[in-house]
């Protein structure tokens, strides 16, 4: 839009000289229309360049709030693979009490279904956790 507005300052400026110079105005006459219509060009030129910086501005203030929200979805997730992994541990201290419980009984039957209820299910999940981890480094 700014473009074409200095276009049309340039183009208004051209013919309006030209105009002048076929009906003999005055020299200082056209000397004054050359100055105010390259004063509005200039003015025009400087706000596009306003324009253009602030624009540029607002680009790049969009782009680190972007990173920003980003940033904290990451680390809330790093937080929560680091809050699991502490309840794993534990659950793996606890987990291993009861093994070492069963073993001693020697209650195969009891250490199986433990193992079964207990033991597969923190594999699922321990397997999740990192391909959860693997895809937010991936998109970092």
């Amino acid at each position: 839009m700014l473009i074409v507005a200095l276009l049309v300052i340039v183009v208004t400026m051209y013919v309006f000289i030209y105009i002048e110079s076929l009906y003999d105005f005055p020299i200082a006459i056209i000397r004054f229309n050359g100055i105010l219509f390259a004063t509005f060009f200039i003015q025009l030129l400087i706000i596009t360049l306003i324009i253009t910086r602030i624009n540029k501005n607002l680009m790049e203030a969009n782009k680190k709030r972007i990173q920003s929200e980003q940033l904290k979805r990451y680390i809330t997730s790093i937080e929560t693979i680091s809050m699991d992994m502490s309840q794993f541990k534990h659950d793996y201290i606890n987990i291993l009490s009861s093994l070492h419980g069963y073993i001693e009984q020697g209650d195969t039957l009891q250490l199986k279904t433990y193992f079964k209820n207990t033991i597969t299910p923190l594999k699922t999940n321990l397997t999740n956790n990192q391909n959860q981890l693997a895809t937010l480094q991936k998109n970092q």
